[in-house]
């Protein structure tokens, strides 16, 4: 039987601590005591519940495109007062005339908050659902994220919303990979011609 002696014994003395020093407390705290840590074939700790954008997992570089952080919405997407969308009165020939469609992009450089009234810089008509918005990509729904407002008691035409949900608090700062020059955005679409917005 071979025996270790000083010298040995100090050597498989250091590679313990070594090896006790990287490993994972058991307890990780009661915020995770029910939590399994789960290793892939090199040894390296699988993190659960990684962060997503639009279903994508969160690794390494990703573009915005990569994210589904565009404009994604289509002509079937405008929908007008009688329930029908843009592409629908196109493809049954009803459009009629001309159809004027403007646009607005606005950058949230600062998070907006419930009950926020929100200046769209476009005039649209309350109820008659010639405006969208979309927030990076994605439409916001009115009577749910956002209310049209009226500015005027005495007029229909508006060029305000009031926030109903927080926008723009998506703080990707901390997310390794992320595209730190992305900005988020409201586009603003309306279906028809309202006038410029009052500059008083």
């Amino acid at each position: 039987m071979n025996y270790l002696d000083n010298n040995g014994l100090r050597y498989f003395w250091q590679k313990l601590k070594a090896l006790f020093n990287n490993k994972l407390d058991k307890s990780q705290g009661s915020s995770n005591g029910n939590k399994q840590l789960t290793t892939d074939g090199s040894g390296d700790i699988i993190a659960e519940n990684k962060p997503q954008i639009n279903g994508v997992t969160l690794t390494g570089n990703k573009t915005s495109a990569e994210l589904n952080i565009q404009q994604t919405y289509t002509a079937s997407d405008i929908d007008f007062s009688d329930g029908q969308s843009l592409q629908d009165k196109y493809n049954n020939g009803s459009l009629g005339g001309e159809v004027v469609i403007k646009s607005n992009k606005k950058n949230l450089n600062l998070m907006v908050q419930p009950n926020m009234i929100y200046e769209l810089g476009l005039n649209y008509k309350i109820g008659n659902n010639s405006l969208s918005i979309y927030y990076c990509g994605s439409k916001l729904r009115n009577g749910i994220d956002y209310n049209e407002y009226q500015d005027n008691p005495e007029s229909d035409i508006s060029s305000s919303i009031q926030f109903t949900e927080i926008v723009g608090d998506m703080d990707m700062s901390d997310v390794s990979g992320f595209d730190t020059d992305f900005v988020e955005y409201l586009e603003i679409i309306v279906v028809g011609d309202y006038g410029d917005v009052d500059s008083n």
